[in-house]
């Protein structure tokens, strides 16, 4: 059942177009800043234009502050468009859905983010195939490809957690995927995930670096040394700089870090040098103050506008990260956006009573149900607060969801207290903190941490 369902994620991602927007980006690589700012430039009028004349929040937008697409000649030009934020979409998603698209063709995701309010986004499948395109660049960067053999350790729950042995994992032979259960990394676990990587020898890793770090943290306290993947790429989780060196020695591989967003509005990855970049044919990153005034070479809030997803148009899309553009060049002779810190996605790591650490709990109060926001707080060692601010069409069916989804990641061996709040607090910096630990030190850049050992 894992492959057929991979074969369906296989033609989802690499059917169609896929080979033709491959040869687009491996002929646009290395070309000069001046061609994607012209490149930029053409984009920007096509998808406003589009979205102008099929959406319903564009085209009153627009109406109401009197802009015409014609008005935005460039990039530069944005700044007369008003930022979009999160909560705009959440309340009415279906007003950014363009009705040049059969909405029977669509399909839809849900995330959280980094702000803890869920969003449901449409797409279709073309935009899907032009996201994975935009991978598949990064993964020839290191010297893999579609088709390589491949382990990942993400938190899907392909293993039920009341399973106390070997296998916790699972192959899906249509993409040559080893499917490795992040929710099963205990101490007395972590042998197994070893020798079964010893024994399929990937030739590429991907991961949460959660994960990552706790089988590589085993590695090196038991002179460990026999996995040797070609690449490792991670996401969805700030990569702190003690973490990437633990990973990096145990695996003797240098990990390229890759960050982007469900809602395909921006793509920043690492080169074979290590530098950020930006991918300028995905789409226009901003940086702003908290005025909303563009900031250059230093932090400022991350505003986005994607050119992929043409079914649900984002412009001037206010992520919830914080990042600094950088001026300067690259040794790897790209032209294209250098980004300095990344600020976001930092997630505290829940410690269960048993030693494993579970990492991006976020997912199970992504959008779809009836929640504003929430926020998951471990409270003690069996313990864990979970604080919701209720939506309109919120029902009782909705914790029960989200109990069950709790259950398959952290298991029976925790409480679980649930508290209706009117709103959230931020931190003193203004930004959301979807998973907080108060049981001591627990975010992946601590490295005495001592459940590791």
């Amino acid at each position: 059942m894992t492959s057929i369902y991979g074969l369906k994620l296989h033609w989802e991602r690499y059917g169609g177009k896929s080979r033709q927007y491959t040869k687009q980006l491996d002929a646009s690589d290395f070309e000069s800043r001046a061609f994607f700012t012209k490149l930029q430039a053409r984009e920007l009028r096509k998808l406003l234009d589009h979205a102008y004349h099929t959406t319903e929040h564009y085209r009153t937008l627009f109406d109401g502050v009197g802009l015409r697409p014609s008005d935005i000649a460039s990039p530069g030009d944005l700044k007369k468009i008003p930022i979009l934020e999160k909560g705009q979409i959440a309340r009415n998603p279906k007003a950014f859905l363009s009705n040049a698209f059969r909405s029977a063709g669509l399909s839809k995701i849900y995330t959280s983010g980094t702000t803890g309010s869920p969003l449901t986004v449409f797409y279709d499948q073309s935009s899907r195939r032009k996201n994975y395109a935009f991978f598949n660049r990064v993964r020839r960067w290191r010297g893999t490809k579609v088709g390589h053999r491949r382990a990942t350790l993400y938190g899907r729950t392909i293993i039920p957690l009341r399973q106390k042995g070997p296998p916790f994992w699972r192959y899906d032979f249509a993409e040559k995927n080893l499917l490795f259960s992040s929710y099963h990394m205990s101490p007395d676990n972590l042998p197994y995930y070893y020798d079964k990587l010893c024994e399929f020898q990937p030739i590429e890793i991907r991961g949460y670096p959660s994960s990552l770090y706790s089988l590589a943290r085993h590695m090196t306290k038991n002179g460990l040394s026999d996995i040797r993947p070609r690449a490792i790429f991670t996401t969805a989780e700030t990569l702190f700089k003690s973490t990437r060196e633990t990973i990096e020695h145990a695996f003797q591989c240098d990990i390229t870090d890759t960050y982007g967003c469900t809602e395909m509005a921006f793509y920043i990855t690492q080169c074979e040098y290590g530098t950020y970049h930006a991918h300028p044919e995905y789409g226009i990153i901003e940086t702003v103050d908290s005025d909303g005034n563009s900031v250059t070479s230093r932090r400022g809030e991350l505003v986005c506008t994607g050119f992929i997803n043409y079914a649900m148009p984002l412009i001037r899309y206010k992520v919830g990260d914080t990042l600094a553009i950088m001026e300067g060049d690259c040794r790897c002779g790209r032209q294209s956006p250098i980004i300095g810190e990344i600020h976001g996605r930092t997630d505290d790591i829940i410690l269960t009573p048993d030693g494993r650490p579970v990492g991006r709990l976020d997912p199970v109060f992504k959008g779809g149900l009836g929640i504003k926001e929430a926020q998951i707080i471990q409270t003690r060692r069996d313990e864990i607060l979970f604080r919701i601010v209720k939506d309109e069409g919120y029902s009782s069916n909705d914790l029960e969801f989200l109990t069950l989804q709790l259950r398959k990641r952290i298991g029976n061996t925790m409480r679980i207290k649930f508290e209706f709040v009117p709103e959230i607090k931020r931190d003193k910096n203004g930004k959301f903190r979807s998973v907080i630990s108060l049981i001591g030190s627990s975010h992946m850049d601590a490295s005495e941490l001592k459940f590791w050992d």
